[in-house]
């Protein structure tokens, strides 16, 4: 029919991406279209360079690899008003390296599929000596789209941490991980749920529960909590974790975790809180008094006691108040002093009365 066109034959060659396909250009029927159907060879080095020109995504990539893909896109003025709706694409991009914000994957392959609104990805990759998959689904047919996750994605297995990791990601879920120390070691992580309405305030209503299985994982105090162990009286702060998981949920704009506990010196030392969406911290440190702190008849009586000392400011930088750890020591002391007071009234009572008795109705 006539405005119709079938070619067996379309060819892009350019630096960013080389292009074979056949295809159709159909302006007549009830559903107008224009589809195509064949191999595309992005080469990322280049793309991504023309990307970043665009947007300013700071994302470094290479590889070239020639991949099948097909696209439908609807031209009729009914389905083009919804045109991410109608929309079929499908493909899958590979890449031999994959960098953003110090975080690099290899061997990154992403199979994409788009049809009846709903946006299918599937992302896979070596991350640090493990592996790394996300399975990203966004559904257009709701207002604001709304970005999910499969329930249940084991999102990073066995992943070596380091800086780019840890200050990129992890210290958004719980300020042990940059903020309170520096984590070292092997991390698995699950993702149970997540919800994301990519709106302009989207954050706000971010809705998503994480399992960290903490095994592998070891941690340096640093900065804060290392100040707070100083004050505590812990001349050796090597930690050591007790709880080897952790449960993460974010809701309306707060991220609350398990609280995590770990040993110290012997003692078991416990981190509790949540951390608001804007970075802002209110976190517990419950730390267990020391010999050092209240010397040998202090620590005799109040062995086992905790300070619980409130660590505020951000994830970027966390606070808490010297002074009121100091006051707090010095509450314990006195009440140390005045436990060693009764105690000896009590010794002394105890001596005192069989006398006395004896006295009264001895023989």
């Amino acid at each position: 029919m006539a405005g119709d066109v079938q070619f067996t034959t379309f060819d892009i060659e350019s630096a960013p991406l080389s292009l074979q396909a056949d295809g159709q250009f159909q302006l007549s029927g009830k559903k107008p279209h224009f589809s195509l159907d064949g191999h595309s060879t992005p080469d990322l080095a280049s793309l991504v360079a023309v990307i970043n020109g665009m947007y300013p995504l700071g994302i470094e990539a290479t590889g070239k690899k020639k991949e099948k893909f097909s696209l439908y896109y609807p031209l009729s003025p009914e389905e083009k008003e919804k045109a991410k709706i109608n929309l079929r694409f499908a493909t899958t991009v590979y890449a031999d390296s994959f960098s953003k914000s110090g975080i690099d994957v290899s061997r990154l392959t992403l199979d994409t599929d788009m049809k009846e609104g709903v946006m299918a990805n599937v992302l896979k990759g070596t991350l640090n000596e493990g592996w790394l998959q996300f399975s990203p689904r966004i559904d257009y047919t709701q207002t604001p789209p709304l970005l999910t996750v499969a329930e249940g994605e084991q999102v990073l297995t066995n992943v070596h941490l380091d800086e780019a990791l840890t200050e990129g990601v992890l210290k958004e879920i719980h300020p042990i991980f940059g903020s309170l120390a520096n984590p070292v070691g092997i991390i698995n992580i699950r993702l149970d749920r997540f919800s994301l309405p990519l709106a302009e305030k989207g954050m706000e209503k971010i809705d998503f529960k994480v399992f960290l299985d903490l095994s592998g994982v070891a941690l340096e105090p640093k900065g804060v909590l290392s100040s707070i162990l100083d004050v505590a009286g812990y001349a050796d702060r090597t930690l050591s974790m007790k709880d080897k998981s952790m449960t993460c949920e974010g809701v309306q704009g707060q991220v609350s975790c398990t609280p995590v506990k770990m040993t110290i010196a012997d003692s078991e030392m416990i981190i509790s809180g949540s951390a608001g969406m804007d970075g802002s911290l209110n976190y517990i440190v419950e730390v267990p008094v020391t010999r050092r702190l209240l010397g040998k008849k202090g620590y005799e009586l109040l062995k086992g006691t905790t300070l619980k000392v409130p660590v505020k400011g951000t994830r970027d930088k966390p606070v808490y108040s010297r002074e009121a750890l100091m006051q707090a020591s010095s509450g314990l002391l006195k009440q140390a002093a005045g436990q060693a007071t009764k105690n000896i009234l009590r010794e002394q009572v105890d001596k005192v009365v069989p006398d006395l008795l004896d006295g009264l109705f001895g023989k």
